[in-house]
């Protein structure tokens, strides 16, 4: 009797595949499938930052030149010649002059952390890196200040010399010492000073003043701290710059926007004038504090008979803030000519009282000028003007005495603005 094979031979055949090999196939799938999109996210977050280091070198040559060439003032926006306020791929840029003669800050903001990342790994031309006010550290790897993938990166500045081929780190100048040259005394609990931060005396550190140099001893007169580079000397450390457009404010221990840095932050035709803080600059010479404040300069013009009309500020200011009081009003400074001085006080240098005769004895007789403007201001105050003994020291008159004296410009609590008003 011939057998029916055909039920058993299909079900003992096995030509199919069981749910568990579906599976696993299917995990494998996946698996592939998420490294090549993370493959491919990783590829293309890196063909971003090369294309945003590329444009970024491109507007650097542009800004480089115009810094180079002076045609911009400290703070103020660069031009971006060919180039747009975003970049390529659509993140915004901009581009200021430091405060530094020789730098200029560019910022770039909504980008993602991703590209920052990226950024931080390759770029090597900047001088400096702050990423959301912290410095990069290339030693450190620290790539988290760029924050959390699909957060977006904080804004980032980027700081560049104009000599954009310039070394990063400065070597001492010729004469001065770091401190290395004290390892076999100068330590501090068996620990080298911090160059450019501390230096080493007979076994301690000391901190760099705000000058950027420590006195240690008269044999070594002053060590200078250039080891700071190009970060601030702050309250005996070196801090990191701050952002561009902004000041360091030492009464507040931060970076500050200032309200105003010339009177044209202030309006023209507004009756305001940018009222300057000497105590935010360092230097007292020839450069204008880069921290102001908005105020008035609606004070009443007065008659000096036989003189001219001038108005003189209720408050006391630095020599800076003087000149924008007068520019503000649509006047001028008063000169040491308009005392009518009996000799020529700057050309020969001299200072003394404001007589007629060409002495400066006590016992002359005071200029008819200097008597009217005692008249017109009740003999009080101390007053600015527009002459200059050297880089340093300008002229005031003080009507309490009817002399001429010399101060230097950072001077804020003693002398007041005058200006020659309507001529």
């Amino acid at each position: 009797m011939k057998k029916d094979i055909t039920t058993q031979t299909i079900l003992s055949t096995d030509t199919g595949r069981s749910m568990v090999e579906m599976l696993g196939t299917l995990a494998i799938m996946g698996v592939l499938s998420i490294g090549g999109i993370a493959g491919y996210r990783y590829a293309m977050d890196k063909s971003r930052a090369n294309e945003t280091i590329d444009e970024l070198n491109k507007r650097a040559f542009v800004y480089a030149t115009q810094v180079l060439n002076n045609e911009i003032r400290s703070g103020e926006t660069l031009s971006n010649g060919e180039f747009g306020d975003k970049t390529a791929l659509d993140y915004d840029i901009e581009a200021k002059k430091s405060y530094y003669p020789d730098e200029f800050e560019v910022t770039l903001s909504n980008y993602p952390s991703e590209v920052c990342r990226d950024i931080l790994k390759n770029y090597m031309i900047p001088y400096q890196i702050i990423v959301s006010g912290k410095v990069y550290d290339p030693t450190s790897d620290n790539y988290s200040i760029c924050g959390e993938d699909g957060e977006g990166a904080p804004e980032t500045l980027f700081v560049y010399t104009a000599d954009l081929n310039q070394e990063k780190e400065e070597g001492l100048p010729e004469g001065s010492y770091s401190a290395s040259d004290y390892e076999s005394s100068g330590t501090d609990g068996g620990r080298v000073c911090t160059p450019g931060e501390e230096f080493a005396s007979y076994g301690q550190c000391y901190p760099c003043d705000s000058s950027g140099s420590y006195y240690i001893s008269d044999q070594y007169e002053y060590e200078l701290c250039r080891a700071c580079g190009r970060r601030m000397v702050v309250e005996n450390y070196c801090i990191p710059g701050c952002m561009a457009g902004q000041v360091y404010h030492a009464a507040k221990r931060e970076c500050v926007t200032p309200e105003c840095v010339t009177n044209r932050d202030c309006g023209i035709g507004s009756g305001k004038y940018c009222k300057l803080d000497s105590s935010q600059n360092n230097s007292f010479c020839t450069e204008a504090p880069t921290y102001g404040t908005c105020e008035s300069a609606s004070d009443t013009p007065v008659t000096v008979a036989g003189v001219g009309r001038y108005q003189k500020s209720s408050s006391k200011m630095n020599w800076w803030s003087a000149q924008n009081y007068c520019q503000a009003i649509g006047g001028r400074m008063a000169t040491v000519a308009d005392f009518g001085c009996g000799y020529d006080y700057v050309g020969e240098h001299k200072t003394g009282w404001c007589n007629t005769d060409e002495t400066t004895s006590s016992s002359g007789t005071r200029s008819a000028n200097m008597v009217a403007f005692q008249r017109a201001f009740d003999k009080s105050g101390s007053y600015w003007t527009s002459d200059s003994y050297d880089a340093c020291g300008t002229y005031y008159v003080d009507l309490n005495d009817g002399t001429v004296n010399l101060s230097n410009r950072s001077n804020d609590g003693y002398r007041s603005a005058l200006c020659r008003v309507g001529d």
